[in-house]
């Protein structure tokens, strides 16, 4: 994932087990035993070794396809503000990963920005997502007014902005909740330990059904002419509550207000142990939003706990298509959607290479890729890496 979004070098560590000054041992996950055994991580560092010498330099000078919606961060927000129900450790640790694997599970490559140069994080995108833990800078506020003004749509996590850094209602807050129009009435805190969580109802239609969120919830009263998409799960028998997260059309671009972490479990071990079902709903959920947004896919995975995104050399000769499993050995299948973003022509011929174990896919026209996509076999959690090159 590191060098399919853009790191240019990595380091193994330990590449070989040996030993302290005092003759102990030190032999953390080595790739390379104090025998000199070859383990497991040895044929990881070969492969991705070998990937990065062959391809150096159409690969480090590539440019990732990323899509026309944007995760955004408030960076004036940078410390904790008394009152707030914030944790900013984990805001930025924990929760703005999470919103970016919601979206890479569900089908989407992101930008990632910064509020305070929100005018290029932006630049020709379709819709901004950020998380707003009560407090926002006014500077951003206004931007985030602005970008909807132009048409583009808002997603907001946790809050619709409820006041500025200084505590106060501002007038610049108060355009940005006036948005979403939509009134707190209450919140609750999950119990428990370690990712705390509780069910709430899904409605969107063909969703229908129970789905987590994490941490804490806020429940909301929309004006007229929302439409709910998450309610409150109430005890004991699981009846539809408050409304937490809705979405609002007309007015302008789509607005879409989360009152929860719903994200948290992609950043979290429990991903691999997570229901199928609860991550089905999650993934309908986010495609949805994005669908109101206008936003549409390079490339996806189709599978549940699956990852696929693209980079294109610089002459456009050479796609890198980057594919990660999260579940047990298997096929996933990629679909390639934007021929003119991937730089696939439909009549040109193109050979397919997995470029991490040399395994050769037979040779398909850009039409053909486009139409079929591309059956990839990969390990448990495997990971490939197709290079799809145009004949001469």
């Amino acid at each position: 994932k590191s060098f399919g979004h853009g790191m240019k070098g990595g380091s193994f560590y330990v590449l070989r087990g040996g030993y302290n000054l005092d003759d102990s041992s030190y032999d953390f996950q080595g790739a390379i035993g104090i025998d000199g055994a070859l383990r497991p991580r040895f044929d990881v560092m070969k492969r991705w070794g070998t990937f990065t010498h062959d391809f150096e330099a159409d690969f480090s000078s590539s440019e990732e396809i990323e899509d026309a919606v944007t995760v955004l961060n408030d960076g004036a927000y940078a410390v904790p503000q008394a009152g707030t129900r914030d944790d900013m450790q984990a805001l930025y640790a924990a929760e703005y990963p999470g919103v970016f694997g919601w979206l890479v599970t569900s089908g989407f490559n992101p930008k990632v920005g910064e509020l305070s140069r929100a005018d290029s994080a932006l630049a020709g995108q379709k819709a901004a997502v950020v998380i707003i833990p009560d407090m926002i800078d006014d500077a951003a506020a206004d931007k985030l007014v602005a970008f909807h003004a132009q048409g583009g749509a808002l997603v907001a996590m946790l809050t619709p902005g409820l006041r500025n850094l200084q505590g106060a209602r501002s007038p610049s807050v108060q355009k940005l909740a006036a948005l979403f129009d939509a009134q707190e009435t209450g919140d609750y805190s999950w119990l428990g330990v370690g990712l705390r969580s509780g069910d709430t109802n899904v409605k969107l239609a063909g969703a229908e059904g129970t789905t987590k969120t994490f941490w804490h919830q806020s429940y909301f009263t929309p004006a007229a002419g929302a439409t709910p998409l998450v309610v409150e799960r109430t005890a004991p028998l699981g009846n539809d509550g408050r409304t937490v997260a809705f979405s609002r059309t007309g007015s302008g671009a789509p607005r879409v207000l989360f009152g929860a972490h719903f994200g948290s479990v992609f950043n979290h071990d429990s991903y691999y142990r997570a229901d199928d079902a609860d991550l089905t709903r999650k993934r309908a959920l986010m495609r949805h939003v994005m669908q109101l947004a206008g936003v549409t896919p390079a490339l996806r995975a189709t599978g549940l706990r699956e990852e696929a995104w693209a980079r294109l050399s610089r002459d456009k000769k050479r796609l890198f298509v980057f594919v990660v499993s999260g579940h047990d050995a298997g096929t996933t299948r990629v679909e390639l959607l934007d021929g003119g973003r991937l730089g696939l022509a439909p009549t040109a011929r193109y050979s397919v290479k997995n470029a991490l174990n040399g395994v050769v896919f037979p040779s398909k026209t850009g039409a053909e890729l486009l139409s079929g996509g591309i059956e990839v076999p990969l390990a448990k959690h495997g990971t490939a890496v197709l290079v799809i090159e145009r004949a001469p």
